[in-house]
């Protein structure tokens, strides 16, 4: 009897469970665990995993394949709390968004340490709760793998053949390059989030303007929300990234403020280029030359005992969906309308 074991029953971990539930793996054993026992029998009411335990030693007891996804906060209880009980051979692979921190603390802590292996599943839209979990929110995602080069290659087989059976495409990338475009696209974003409404709500007038907030205001702001101590925790564990993208931002608002204190003709372009940057994101077209070389690891591993006759199946149905964009939709067509 195979096992693998979820740490952490958030709405993406448990998507990863029913997608494994729904896999129908012979003679393997699914176990969710979290130290909130709330969360524990929520999964439990709603049937989302057929076994759930607030157990970390019953958790990866046995376990073939633990999978973490806790806060970057939680990382290093989470880690010491698996340690003990943890078998030899287990695979760990956790979903922790700052893979640095995350591989520091399992050589730290982990007696198996060429068996951990950092992923980190990244979807467009996430589940915001566990009623909504989801297995297809991974299909023909990114899973990023960060692999320490002194890693097991039957570890990294294997975690490659959860990502491709989940539905998404593996990236290999390294660890501090990973953690710099996510200081990026992931985390600066609360910090502008929360930095607006800093600005705001410091405001001598906010008394009254707060009266005439609208749907920008709550789109723009809602990212403050992000529990403080983990946007705190997230912050400090990539300090040197966020600081220079930081540094990036404060320069591109200097520009806009420049360029609206002269009214200058570069306001419009500067909005137009950002505009259709946007747009080239939505419709999957950044790059669209390359986007069928970039992602390594796709069908590359099916022979994993545990995943491969699963894989191989689906893969025999499957067809090449490759999409192609070379509309430039993109583009923005309102320059002729501009007075």
């Amino acid at each position: 009897m195979e096992k693998i074991a979820l740490i952490g029953l958030t709405p993406k971990s448990v998507s990863v469970g029913i997608a494994l539930e729904n896999a129908n793996l012979k003679n393997t054993k699914i176990v969710g665990m979290d130290i909130r026992r709330n969360i524990n029998k929520q999964v439990k009411k709603l049937k989302l995993i057929s076994e759930v335990t607030d157990s970390y030693a019953k958790a990866v007891m046995d376990s073939n394949l633990v999978i973490i996804d806790v806060p970057v906060s939680s990382m290093r209880d989470t880690l010491q709390g698996i340690s003990n009980g943890l078998p030899d051979n287990a695979v760990i692979v956790d979903f922790c968004s700052s893979k640095s921190l995350a591989i520091n603390l399992a050589q730290e802590i982990l007696p198996n340490k060429e068996n951990f292996i950092g992923g980190h599943p990244l979807v467009k839209k996430s589940p915001a709760s566990l009623e909504e979990a989801d297995p297809s929110i991974f299909h023909n995602s990114v899973f990023c793998l960060t692999p320490d080069p002194k890693a097991d290659p039957a570890a990294v087989k294997l975690v490659v053949g959860l990502a491709e059976l989940i539905g998404s495409k593996t990236m290999f990338i390294d660890a501090i390059e990973h953690d710099s475009f996510m200081s990026a696209v992931e985390y600066l974003p609360i910090l502008l989030s929360a930095s607006f409404v800093a600005a705001t709500s410091k405001s001598k007038s906010w008394r009254d303007m707060h009266k005439l907030t609208t749907e920008n205001y709550s789109i723009f702001s809602k990212l403050s929300d992000t529990d403080p101590r983990e946007s705190e925790a997230i912050l400090l564990s990539n300090s040197d990234e966020m600081v220079t993208w930081i540094d990036s931002i404060i320069a591109e608002l200097y520009r806009f403020r420049e360029n609206i204190s002269g009214k200058s003709d570069e306001l419009f372009e500067s909005l137009v280029n950002s505009w259709e940057e946007h747009a080239k994101w939505e419709a999957n077209a950044v790059d669209i030359k390359t986007s069928e070389t970039t992602l390594p690891g796709q069908g590359s591993y099916l022979a994993s005992s545990f995943f491969g006759e699963y894989l191989t199946s689906r893969y025999k149905s499957s067809t090449n969906d490759a999409k192609k964009n070379d509309s430039e939709e993109w583009k923005y067509k309102g320059r002729g309308l501009r007075s």
